[in-house]
């Protein structure tokens, strides 16, 4: 059947590959309630929800990561109200962590969406 089948089923043994970006707006889509996983998978082409089932777990476990604090616990304990100005540095620190980490994720789409490099390779001539 893979030599002389038709053009149709021969697509469809292909194993298809998706984006990142078209990962995250399945996954969006479905945790907004837009649609089910069955809506997905026909809309997509996807053909298992297996796969989709997957991405909510891979993705609602990076938005937990994004969401969480991860100071140790006596890291928590040192920072005192006798130090003002450490727990406000401590603060802007974890401020900027997380602004970090949006930009890099921000810059990711950006690149999946437009198809260029963004980012400065190492080793590039000046």
């Amino acid at each position: 059947m893979k030599q002389y089948g038709s053009l149709h089923y021969r697509e469809n043994l292909k194993r298809r590959s998706y984006t990142n970006l078209q990962k995250r707006t399945i996954v969006t889509a479905l945790e907004q309630g837009r649609m089910t996983i069955k809506e997905a998978q026909s809309a997509y082409g996807i053909r298992s929800g297996r796969t989709i089932r997957g991405w909510l777990l891979e993705y609602r476990s990076e938005k937990v990561e994004i969401c969480t604090e991860n100071t140790p616990p006596m890291a928590r304990e040192k920072a005192s109200p006798e130090d003002p100005e450490k727990a406000a540095l401590q603060n802007a620190l974890q401020q900027a962590e997380l602004k970090i980490k949006a930009l890099n994720t921000l810059i990711d789409v950006a690149e999946e969406q437009l198809k260029i490099d963004i980012r400065k390779k190492s080793g590039a001539k000046q």
